[in-house]
């Protein structure tokens, strides 16, 4: 009852399917003619030609969709417009690469002591170049070497009326009486009196810086002394006061420059190296009032006073005239020149006394 097999019912459904049948042409391995019923109208029909597809074609093509105009014109706008924007960034530094800072290395310091020496030697050439600066004007130190410039030997002193060895102009300056050649009358011609640092104007005895028409001068850095025309004008030439410019109204000065020496060096050798155009046999020996010993040129119109590594030169300069107006002062400035302070005191000036007449009585 359960396991009772049950008729099958077999269902068939008629397909309704086209079928193509051979021509009975075919059968038997005939090879029959095929023979076309419009086979004048395949012959007849023209054939279509294809359009030629190009580059004009294509491109005529793409233009003609406005969406893909208007795409390429943005593209090309954004490409220019981001050209020119990198340009001016990196032309003000904005894409400038940052700068890194290297550490310093420490240095490599290397002993030598355990190399084994060997026979080569190596020699090391220096070129060195040495540049000379020559200025015109007696104002310009090259370093701490003075380029000296001096007068011609034996010029001709201005006029004198009273010969007393003071020219006019000098005295002038002092006060004294151009007509007559002893002012105060104390027996000592005036130009007499200044040469050895005495009053001309004033009863012996008197010294000629306590007269008030000569001071004395102290530099500053230096130390140096010196007598000077009160009425004189003083002026410093450089920032270290090597270089002094006592001054006359006229143009007239007297020069005092310091300049070292090396002190390995004779005088003769700094003189030979330092002054220019001037010759050694024309200088001699002198010692002033102060004892402190120089050199004087035979004119006395230059000076030299040799101080350990220093040398002060004293120096007359004129004008255009040729004429030397103040050689008795250039002689005062020499006698009174000390390196230092010195104890050394001029003495008094003696007075001389009244000419002794001899008289003879006959009975």
């Amino acid at each position: 009852m359960f396991f009772r097999k049950k008729n099958k019912e077999i269902i068939k459904t008629a397909i309704n399917v086209p079928m193509l049948v051979i021509p009975e042409e075919f059968y038997g391995g005939k090879d029959p003619v095929i023979h076309y019923q419009n086979k004048d109208k395949i012959k007849n029909k023209p054939e279509k030609l294809l359009p030629e597809v190009g580059i004009n074609n294509r491109l005529a093509g793409l233009f003609k969709n406005k969406i893909v105009l208007y795409s390429v014109i943005g593209v090309v706008f954004l490409l220019v417009t981001g050209v020119i924007t990198w340009y001016y960034l990196n032309q003000a530094g904005f894409f400038a690469k940052p700068v890194v800072v290297e550490p310093e290395l420490p240095k490599i310091t290397t002993d030598n002591t355990n190399k084994p020496t060997t026979t080569e030697q190596v020699s090391v050439i220096e070129e060195i170049t040495t540049t000379t600066l020559v200025e015109n004007t007696t104002s310009t130190l090259v370093g701490k070497v003075k380029t000296l410039e001096f007068l011609p030997v034996f010029l001709t002193n201005s006029a004198d009326m009273d010969n007393d060895s003071l020219t006019d102009l000098e005295e002038e300056t002092l006060g004294t009486d151009s007509g007559v050649w002893d002012t105060d009358k104390d027996g000592y011609y005036d130009g007499q009196e200044v040469y050895n640092l005495y009053n001309p104007i004033g009863l012996a005895p008197m010294k000629i810086v306590d007269s008030g028409v000569v001071q004395e001068y102290i530099d500053p850095k230096w130390q140096y002394r010196v007598y000077y025309p009160a009425t004189w004008q003083i002026g410093t030439v450089d920032e270290e006061g090597r270089q002094v410019l006592f001054s006359a109204s006229d143009g007239d000065y007297i020069e005092i420059d310091v300049v070292d020496k090396e002190k390995n060096d004779t005088f003769a050798d700094w003189f030979a190296k330092t002054a220019t155009g001037q010759r050694f046999i024309d200088l001699s020996d002198f010692v002033n009032r102060f004892k402190e010993n120089g050199k004087k040129r035979g004119d006395d119109l230059v000076g030299y006073f040799v101080n350990f590594d220093k040398v002060y030169v004293i120096t007359y300069h004129t004008d255009s005239s040729g004429f030397i107006s103040y050689r008795h002062f250039m002689q005062l400035m020499l006698q009174s020149f000390r390196p230092n302070k010195t104890l050394v005191e001029i003495p008094e000036q003696a007075v001389l006394g009244e000419p002794t007449v001899n008289t003879t009585v006959t009975p």
